[in-house]
């Protein structure tokens, strides 16, 4: 089906008890169904839905679509997820039979995953060059984003107002991510690769008030650049088991450590602002951090501004801590400074966060 459509909803599904498929690499997957279901489609766009009170998934984006837009929508009470993108594999290749292109943009999205406990807003698994922007969502359980593989890559996730999730949960994030399983696609550069292209988040406003973080690329997650985000509580940008990742230009306002690395795959940590209410800024473990410095090509940890109680900042790395200067002697946190935490006001802080979300 070809075909651009405009629709209006207003729309209680019936509970369902399936199907659960398995998809992706990652903890779970929702049922394979919804109050709409889009299959075998290119060009459809869902506008001005009102769906409410489902007993499961709001929409589904099955298998082979190409370039469906949900746009300008209310989704609440959902029983699981809101929005489901799947596709299905053949071992590590899909055979085009996967979302590519799907935006979700303008929408507000609340009290999702009422009665199974780990839905969320956005559920991607299979699905390549999603863009989700201008979204308003919060409050749920678990995560409100949830990329469940990466497949393809390429996923852009921007100028979003995500909070309150992680409500019954010691983990995950406003947005998680997995990256369990290897996948064939030719997304990154035409070429058929394990390698998928970048994902982006850029310019989102998220605040996580319970447990978790913001941003929780977890699990093996990789190739992700995190920019110009303003996140609020919530651990900061703690990373394992990944590789090919980038804070930069980020504002953080947390009560913990900034920066947390251990393993040594490829980090990036530059030009980000720190409001913190520890001196500890950074926790540097073996193997990525000896008395030598940080191990070559694990990580680039330079021009970041912490504010911390007093002004001076320290950095946890091979079982001791070190100044900001004894970092940079180390040949890391080169032209990073610590200032008071005093020195901010409640409105310079709000000042920091409209520079980051307008740069």
């Amino acid at each position: 089906v070809s075909t651009q459509s405009t629709w209006g909803l207003a729309h209680s599904a019936p509970h369902y008890t399936g199907p659960y498929p398995t998809c992706g690499g990652g903890d779970f997957c929702p049922a394979r169904t919804g109050a709409v279901v889009l299959q075998g489609t290119e060009d459809v766009t869902l506008d001005g839905l009102l769906v409410d009170h489902p007993a499961g998934n709001a929409v589904a984006v099955l298998d082979y679509n190409r370039g469906a837009t949900l746009s300008n929508s209310v989704i609440r009470n959902t029983g699981e997820t809101a929005v489901v993108l799947m596709g299905t594999t053949d071992r590590m290749w899909s055979n085009g039979n996967h979302p590519d292109g799907t935006r979700v943009v303008g929408n507000l999205i609340h009290e999702v995953s009422t009665k199974l406990r780990g839905g969320c807003a956005l559920f991607a698994s299979i699905a390549t060059r999603t863009e989700f922007a201008r979204n308003v969502l919060f409050n749920g359980p678990r995560a409100g984003i949830n990329f469940n593989d990466h497949f393809g890559g390429a996923n852009e996730v921007h100028h979003n107002v995500v909070f309150n999730f992680v409500r019954e949960s010691a983990d995950h994030g406003n947005e998680n991510s997995w990256d369990r399983v290897p996948y064939l696609t030719p997304v990154r550069n035409g070429t058929v690769s394990l390698v998928p292209a970048w994902n982006s988040n850029h310019h989102n406003l998220m605040l996580v008030p319970n447990m978790g973080s913001n941003l929780d690329h977890d699990d093996g997650s990789s190739w992700y650049n995190d920019s110009y985000n303003v996140l609020y509580q919530g651990g900061g940008w703690t990373k394992h088991s990944g590789s090919w990742q980038v804070s930069v230009g980020n504002l953080w306002v947390i009560d913990g450590p900034c920066v947390a690395l251990s393993d040594p795959y490829n980090y990036t940590f530059t030009d980000n602002i720190c409001v913190t209410s520890t001196i500890l800024v950074g926790a540097l473990s073996l193997p990525i951090c000896t008395d030598d410095g940080l191990l070559p090509g694990a990580a680039t940890v330079a021009r970041n501004r912490y504010y911390v109680p007093g002004g001076s900042a320290t950095i946890w790395c091979n079982a001791s801590y070190i100044s900001l200067s004894q970092a940079a002697s180390r040949g890391f946190e080169a032209g990073s400074q610590a200032f008071p935490k005093d020195s901010l006001t409640t409105s310079a802080i709000m000042d920091l966060a409209r520079q980051v979300l307008h740069s």
